[in-house]
């Protein structure tokens, strides 16, 4: 079943759930990159991270109209050299590097290099604009520069097509 993000509503508004793992870098990874995790074919689970690739939001990033891989994703909590052990925010608040400049509260996917940026509003008609919505922004982005997101690479906040 899936999980919510939000649970019972606190005194103050909706305090959000946090969800943090340890996972290896298979890349040097940045404070703040989403990245997508790696799953380990050989006892099948997720247990490494590499930043992202806008591609890595689409659901058929190369409109063959077969469904590419669907990825869950964390976001880098600290520096991480590769091979080397770092904490990631698989959901909740967090601090994540945008790749643009957007208003708050507006949806928001994998852009270039880990970074986020603005779904699509009116995608184009074709299987490569199919997006997945994993966070909102909380604070106006800009780009390589950290900022509050509310974020969930799990389940996502949904999708976005033509």
């Amino acid at each position: 079943t899936m999980v919510s993000i939000a649970p019972t509503q606190g005194p103050l508004g909706i305090p959000f759930r946090v969800e943090d793992v340890v996972l290896t870098a298979d890349a040097a990874i940045t404070k703040g990159q989403v990245c997508k995790l790696t799953l380990d074919t050989s006892n099948l689970v997720f247990d490494a991270a590499t930043p992202a690739a806008a591609a890595d939001s689409i659901f058929d990033a190369d409109a063959d109209g077969t469904s590419d891989l669907f990825h869950l994703f964390g976001v880098a909590l600290e520096d991480i050299a590769i091979n080397k052990k770092g904490s990631f925010r698989l959901k909740g608040v967090v601090e994540a590097l945008g790749g643009d400049t957007t208003a708050a509260q507006l949806p928001l996917k994998v852009g270039a290099d880990g970074e986020l940026v603005v779904a699509d509003g009116n995608p184009a008609a074709d299987g490569a604009s199919n997006q997945r919505v994993i966070a909102i922004s909380l604070e106006t982005l800009a780009d390589a520069t950290l900022k509050k997101v509310l974020f969930d690479g799990l389940n996502g906040f949904g999708a976005i097509e033509p």
